[in-house]
């Protein structure tokens, strides 16, 4: 009779260890689904009975980050004079606002500045002066095109105890006169030492359309490497899922979304202005280094797991203003491989194989020593950290593409993306 009592207990205890089982598969299951609604919002249903203008949100709150309480726009300020963003720097003794400015080289720049304090009903004066930001390309020096990126300095007449909270730009020589521009002052504190781990990654537009699984996964990767704080250059082409994604404060990562209406068809002064900007605007945060990229370029080291780690590494004493990067090109053309991860990097281990003078290279940048006007850099080979850029290498349609080089040193982090948080709910989402 005990053999019987035995084998009812053990079928018992079997059957309830495969209920147990199963009701774990399915609460896993459910718990992830509404993870996933929570972060996305439900599933649109496709009816004739539809709103069309439904304002659901598929994230769940806007995310603060790099002051983006102030947000810049290009102001005009003369006939071929635009100014974007206005900070308060203080070097040593010298304290003014460094507006960043943009104007063609027939332009006059005969200005006049008042800056705005708290607690003050009127605005105090402010001596004027401008500078012309240096940049790659030199174009001939009285070319009327020629589009220069300015500097554009307002020191007070009298000091105060605190930073002014804005700055007053108008235009002296224009009749009528213009009415002034107001830009908000973004405080900084160039002279204080990076005291975190903290990295800066800025993204400059691309000028096409940028979808939400490009952002998912550049987000997910370099946060990977410690990068916390994002500087989004936007004009517009980055779409609602994706603004969604990076305005959202739950998956450990702050993004400043900036407009970016650049006034002039002219990349190099662009890429100059928004650069400086960049820099500027990360000392907020006293970021260890400060790299900018575009939504295809990974920054991907090969033996160290964090960028702080390598900037530290290969400069302990804090001297080094940038560090110069090469650009590898991962080109659509070469054949993919076979990854379970939902990640296309992953699936691209072929790059161009391209001489050293021909690779193009990017900055990694200490924006403190930067500011101060260090120009001290060093040259990290492309064995040690690459940017990965993963684009179409062949123009034409028929021109072959470059002879390939193998190079799978994404591959070592692969068990990171595959817990990705950010990865799972954007993958979880697609599948829904």
């Amino acid at each position: 009779m005990r053999k019987y009592y035995r084998l009812i207990l053990l079928i018992f205890l079997f059957v309830s260890t495969i209920c147990l089982l199963f009701y774990w598969h399915e609460y896993n299951r459910l718990r992830y689904v509404l993870e996933v609604l929570n972060f996305f919002g439900q599933p649109p249903e496709v009816s004739v009975t539809s709103d069309c203008l439904l304002n659901t949100s598929l994230f769940s709150a806007e995310n603060v980050t790099i002051p983006d309480n102030i947000t810049p726009v290009w102001h005009r300020l003369g006939n071929d004079l635009f100014v974007f963003s206005a900070f308060w720097e203080v070097i040593g003794k010298k304290e003014h606002v460094k507006v960043i400015g943009v104007a063609r080289y027939a332009a006059t720049l005969k200005l006049g500045c008042r800056l705005w304090y708290e607690g003050q009903e009127f605005s105090a004066e402010g001596r004027i002066s401008h500078s012309v930001i240096s940049m790659k390309v030199s174009h001939a020096l009285d070319d009327p095109d020629k589009v220069n990126p300015y500097f554009i300095l307002c020191t007070p007449e009298v000091t105060l105890d605190a930073p002014p909270y804005a700055v007053e730009l108008f235009s002296e020589d224009q009749q009528p006169r213009p009415s002034p521009v107001i830009l908000p002052v973004l405080s900084l504190d160039a002279s204080q030492e990076s005291s975190s781990n903290a990295t800066v990654v800025c993204v400059a537009p691309s000028g096409r359309r940028i979808t939400p699984s490009e952002v998912a996964e550049f987000v997910s990767f370099h946060q990977i490497l410690g990068v916390g704080q994002y500087v989004i250059y936007d004009d517009g082409l980055l779409t609602p899922t994706a603004l969604d994604i990076l305005k959202d404060k739950n998956l450990g990562y702050k993004a400043a979304l900036l407009p970016w209406n650049f006034p002039f068809a002219a990349p190099e002064a662009a890429s100059t202005v928004l650069k400086w900007d960049c820099l500027l605007r990360s000392l907020s945060v006293h970021p260890v280094g400060v790299i900018q990229l575009q939504w295809n370029q990974l920054a991907v080291p090969r033996y160290h797991h964090t960028l702080s780690a390598m900037i530290r590494d290969f400069d302990a004493r804090m001297s080094t203003a940038q560090f110069v990067l090469t650009a590898l090109h991962f080109c659509f053309e070469y054949p993919e491989e076979k990854s379970a991860v939902p990640f296309k990097a992953l699936r691209r281990f072929y790059h161009a194989d391209l001489k050293i003078n021909e690779d193009p290279q990017l900055v990694l940048q200490r924006p403190s020593l930067v500011v101060q006007g260090l120009k001290t850099q060093q040259r990290i080979s492309p064995g040690i950290i690459a940017i990965h850029t993963y684009k179409q290498c062949s123009e034409a349609a028929n021109k072959p593409a470059p002879p390939k080089k193998y190079d799978n040193s994404i591959a070592k982090f692969k068990n990171e993306l595959q817990d990705s948080r950010l990865l799972k709910l954007w993958s979880r989402h697609r599948s829904l």
